[in-house]
């Protein structure tokens, strides 16, 4: 691999700052790690009003553990089904559609501060494979999901473990049918 396929690419608007922009890398075969800006100002207007500016998140997306449907929909979803993409497109595209899993997140009013902070959160990440497979087993929403099952769309692994426990809201998810 080439040294230039490790370097972060941008993808966004031209101004990052003022509407939030995307970077992500190449890390391993088919694996990308991708940092997100949001500047909430922007994105929720005056209901962001005495909260912090930006957020900025780390995630991985592993081509390698997506399902096959998934990376299709992810396609279907960015309107590039007909297209031949380079990993690195698909990764953005699997990105987009939710294919991904959360690693980190940070707030705050400096956005340069908080773009360093993923950056080297990033490099210890790529740096520490044992750090790394720890965060992906880690929950990361409301329903119990580790990294790991988000990204590839798996809720049901989350749901049973809910439902062994005695979860109330396993117990509601399972009622409505979302188990598969």
């Amino acid at each position: 691999m080439r040294s230039s396929e490790y370097n972060w690419q941008y993808t966004g608007d031209v101004s990052p700052e003022e509407y939030g922009g995307k970077w992500f890398r190449r890390v391993g075969k088919r694996v990308y790690q991708v940092i997100e800006l949001t500047n909430m100002d922007e994105a929720c207007g005056p209901d962001n009003h005495g909260s912090d500016r930006y957020v900025v998140e780390l995630s991985l997306v592993d081509l390698n553990t997506i399902p096959q449907k998934g990376q299709t929909s992810a396609l279907r979803c960015c309107g590039q089904e007909n297209e031949a993409l380079s990993d690195s497109w698909l990764a953005v595209c699997c990105f987009e559609y939710g294919c991904q899993a959360p690693l980190e997140s940070w707030s705050g009013n400096a956005f340069g501060k908080l773009l360093r902070q993923a950056r080297a959160s990033a490099h210890a990440l790529k740096q520490d494979a044992n750090t790394l497979a720890d965060r992906l087993e880690q929950p990361v929403n409301k329903i119990g999901s580790t990294a790991r099952e988000y990204m590839n769309g798996d809720i049901n692994s989350a749901i049973l473990r809910g439902l062994e426990r005695g979860d109330r809201n396993a117990e509601i998810l399972a009622k409505m049918g979302v188990l598969r």
